[in-house]
């Protein structure tokens, strides 16, 4: 069934006329990491780039990253699966309608507005062989419809329409105004389209047309009916067949969009930032660095017996890492040996601050002394 296209008006004496809208159309704590320092945190290191970075954490950074922790990015296949009917619906691709009806040019003056018809007619033609839908024109004065009969305009547009056509392929313009006006009074205008016509006549279209058709009315003491069409019809003449993205239905996709990117822009940061941690070594909140004499990349000495960066040997095997807190200390096994429980470390270092992964079985020495707590 035909439906409204717009409307609009405005007064006599120059009025704005003024559009009316279109019819158409699992748990557990994660922990906590940062670059700062805060309340029970302990610091670590990781290398990235041939540089030592330096995180505080709350837990072991490098536990708890899985290579399939990317999965979670599956969270977003809904959304994306919602975009593609979006983007079908929105996607603006007009076919001419077939001319299998009877297309001739309709322009009614009963209120006796229209004084030439020769450049609006051919405007109305012009529209019609670029879309294959035929425009009319059909102008009354407000006494005709304004009553108990019909009240609003919109009505009185959808009667005419049936009255005057038996298909979907008609656009109709029904304007009016009082028989006698003078300055202040109110004309109207009325779109109401066929169901066929939608594709063509879409809401961005219709939006233009409306727009340009009013400003025009406006236009000097009277509207200029005739005038004010064509110049609307020419608005279309670039944009109606041609392909494009109809902003208005595209609207909700891009908010949808902008959800996905900025939370996974988070996340993928999140994941990617897990992924250097994977490696990341307890340090004290004071650390000794070193270049590798092999790639020229910086390390903290003390942490691992090999460049974290291309893989050389470095320092000796022969130290372990001592962690007291506040620093860490790399100590010679003998020297640790020998001064542990002495004066240097007693009640400061606990067996499990020791770090001799690096050292020989032979050489590891945690197991050897009692923890802090065990001693008393």
């Amino acid at each position: 069934m035909p439906h409204s296209s717009g409307g609009g008006g405005g007064s006599f004496g120059g009025g704005g006329g003024s559009s009316f809208s279109s019819g158409s159309g699992s748990g557990g704590s994660s922990g906590h990491t940062s670059k700062n320092y805060f309340q029970g945190a302990d610091r670590y290191v990781y290398y990235h780039n041939g540089e030592p970075h330096y995180i505080y954490s709350d837990r072991d950074p490098s536990k708890g990253t899985s290579k399939w922790r990317f999965l979670i990015l599956l969270f977003y296949l809904p959304f994306l699966l919602v975009l593609v009917p979006i983007f079908s619906n929105a996607l603006h691709r007009p076919a001419k309608l077939n001319t299998d009806y009877n297309t001739g040019i309709v322009v009614e003056d009963n209120a006796g507005v229209i004084k030439d018809t020769t450049d609006l007619e051919a405007a109305m033609e012009g529209f019609f062989d670029q879309t294959g839908i035929t425009p009319a024109l059909v102008t009354v004065n407000n006494e005709d419809w304004q009553g108990e009969e019909y009240g609003y305009l919109t009505d009185y547009a959808y009667n005419c329409y049936l009255e005057h056509f038996n298909d979907e392929r008609h656009w109709l313009i029904v304007y009016s105004e009082p028989k006698d006006p003078s300055e202040g009074d109110i004309y109207y205008w009325e779109g109401m389209q066929g169901d066929e016509t939608d594709e063509i006549l879409t809401e961005d279209n219709l939006n233009i047309f409306n727009q340009v058709f009013n400003d025009q009315l406006a236009e000097g003491e009277r509207p200029d009916v005739a005038s004010s069409l064509v110049m609307a019809f020419s608005s279309l003449e670039n944009r109606t067949m041609k392909s494009g993205f109809s902003i208005s239905r595209i609207f909700p996709a891009g908010i949808m969009i902008l959800f996905i990117v900025f939370h996974a822009t988070g996340v993928i940061t999140s994941l990617v930032r897990s992924g250097r941690y994977k490696n990341a070594v307890r340090v004290g909140l004071s650390s000794d660095e070193e270049a590798c004499s092999s790639c020229g990349g910086r390390y903290v000495k003390g942490t691992s017996s090999t460049c974290p960066h291309c893989g050389a040997p470095v320092g000796t095997k022969e130290n372990v890492n001592i962690i007291t807190g506040d620093r860490a200390e790399s100590v010679p096994v003998s020297g640790m040996v020998n001064s542990y429980g002495t004066e240097l470390y007693n009640g400061k270092v606990r067996a499990e601050d020791i770090d001799d992964s690096e050292l020989p079985l032979s050489q590891r020495i945690k197991g050897i002394f009692k923890s802090k707590d065990d001693e008393e």
